[in-house]
């Protein structure tokens, strides 16, 4: 089992249609329901740091299973 993350979907404010996933990277000793609760503060740190987007959609995963789907 990998290092789990948070995979935003975001998309620029001055083109909405833009839109890109980032990837925010957790410890490796955490479980799924514990991702999901320290989300919202990482999500919130990531956006002040980025005020040119806004988060559309997120969930938690583990590391490298969105390049394994494709």
């Amino acid at each position: 089992m990998g290092f789990l993350e948070i995979v935003l979907t975001v998309c620029a404010l001055a083109n909405p249609d833009m839109c890109e996933d980032q990837h925010i990277i957790l410890d490796a000793d955490m479980s799924l329901d514990r991702c999901v609760m320290q989300a919202q503060p990482a999500m919130a740190q990531w956006a002040v740091g980025h005020p040119e987007w806004t988060i559309t959609r997120w969930h938690c995963d583990y590391s490298g299973r969105q390049k394994q789907r494709t």
